[in-house]
């Protein structure tokens, strides 16, 4: 996903930099991404970035034949395949997000370990976080996904509260196609993500708080057509191990939006998928998907052209609407300002509506919040996410460190916040 950043430059020489190395790793495609990111001049520091003002009120674009698609904003917090609703989603992010904290997790004892922390968590080939998410229930508790790239070793980590500390609980080694895997999802009491092409992995979140031996249902997605494109070219729908970014949210008629993100140079382009109910007893048989649309987050489609390329995201439904929100998660060192000091990056989280415009599944850019950090514990184009706080319903954002320095004591460091502003009150009463 990100790399690390430059050495000291000034600001045209490390745009002249950045530019030369988009054209040597993109080539064609990354000259012209050069030059309207060259045309962006300078990005707000930190903040709420609405969407251009021409597009509508408030900055938000609004298409007049969009409808949302419906998403499930029923769900407890104890839900096992659907996670909590927020209540007034944009006013939220409008309201930004508060100072937060930087956090630290130690792997010093985990309960259990399939492989030793201080191999799966190398940065040599590499190595380095692919994605990390807050837990759904009352308790604290994470999740972090990390691999080295072709050959090495891909490991999924659950983080849980001991006392006053964060501590490693279960540390899994995952068989991921190629030992690499990119971005990670919450789905109720799943863990989820690409393991193979066209294949999903939902892994159960309760076993290792137990240190139990991980319980994983293997999903491939299927389509009536077996030339289905999506099936027969999964790395140009987000649907391998090499994506960029993937999540899942429930929808009101019982199934499943599936939202994977392009990889690479196509990391602005995200695939909509419907997917059948992956519960019950055949568990590990194929489970029908069809795309439902695609939307392409080109850099003049947005306020500035930086933040067109992202690598994690998450879904989240809004309480009483059922509207469906999607945040992608990116950072570069491409994005400074004047002030900003060598290793610190801006991250953003980019707020999108689903909508359906006419039958196709799309999405409809609202705004985007920034944020300074420094890449020693929070690089989001590696491991940023957004999720929402089931006791308070307010809506929280993540980003975690990128990679480990000291692989064999310690400690792991991710920043996180919550929004400013306080929701209406949560449903008391809940279907399920």
């Amino acid at each position: 996903m990100g790399r690390r950043p430059g050495g000291l430059l000034r600001p045209a020489a490390r745009s002249a930099v950045f530019e030369y190395r988009m054209l040597r790793h993109w080539g064609a495609r990354g000259a012209s991404f050069g030059l309207l990111l060259a045309a962006c001049n300078v990005c707000p520091e930190a903040g709420w970035l609405p969407r251009a003002p021409e597009h509508g009120r408030s900055g938000i674009a609004v298409r007049p034949e969009s409808v949302p698609l419906p998403g499930d904003a029923r769900c407890g917090p104890d839900a096992p395949d659907c996670n909590v609703c927020a209540p007034d989603v944009e006013a939220q992010f409008e309201a930004s997000f508060g100072q937060g904290a930087v956090q630290r997790w130690s792997f010093a004892a985990p309960g259990l370990a399939d492989v030793a922390p201080r191999r799966a968590y190398s940065a040599a080939a590499l190595g380095h976080t692919q994605g990390f998410v807050r837990l759904n229930g009352p308790a604290e508790a994470y999740a972090m996904v990390h691999s080295k790239g072709t050959g090495g070793i891909a490991s999924l980590s659950f983080i849980g509260r001991r006392g006053p500390t964060l501590e490693l609980e279960s540390l899994y080694r995952l068989e991921a196609a190629g030992g690499h895997t990119s971005g990670v999802f919450v789905l109720g009491r799943y863990v989820g993500l690409i393991e193979a092409p066209g294949q999903l992995a939902l892994i159960d979140a309760h076993a290792p708080f137990d240190h139990a031996p991980p319980s994983i249902v293997h999903r491939n997605l299927a389509h009536a057509s077996a030339d289905a494109p999506f099936t027969s070219n999964p790395r140009q729908h987000g649907l391998t191990d090499w994506s960029g970014g993937v999540a899942m949210a429930k929808l009101s008629n019982g199934k499943f939006l599936l939202l994977a993100n392009q990889g690479g140079a196509a990391a602005g382009r995200s695939h909509l998928f419907e997917v059948a109910a992956f519960q019950g007893p055949e568990a590990e048989a194929p489970v029908l998907a069809r795309e439902i649309g695609e939307w392409e987050f080109t850099p003049s489609s947005l306020m500035c052209g930086q933040h067109h390329h992202s690598e994690n995201v998450s879904l989240i439904t809004e309480c009483g609407t059922g509207q469906i929100y999607a945040v992608h998660v990116g950072s570069s060192d491409s994005f400074r300002t004047e002030d900003i000091e060598p290793g610190d990056y801006q991250t953003f989280w980019r707020l999108s509506r689903v909508v359906v415009v006419k039958q196709h599944a799309s999405l409809e850019p609202v705004g985007t919040y920034l944020r300074k950090a420094h890449y020693a514990y929070c690089h989001g184009r590696s491991a940023g996410s957004a999720f929402v706080d089931p006791e308070t319903r307010r809506i929280g954002i993540l980003c975690h460190e990128r990679a480990q320095q000291n692989p064999r004591r310690g400690p792991w460091r991710f920043w996180s916040a919550s929004s400013r502003l306080a929701p209406r009150a949560a449903p008391t009463a809940w279907a399920r």
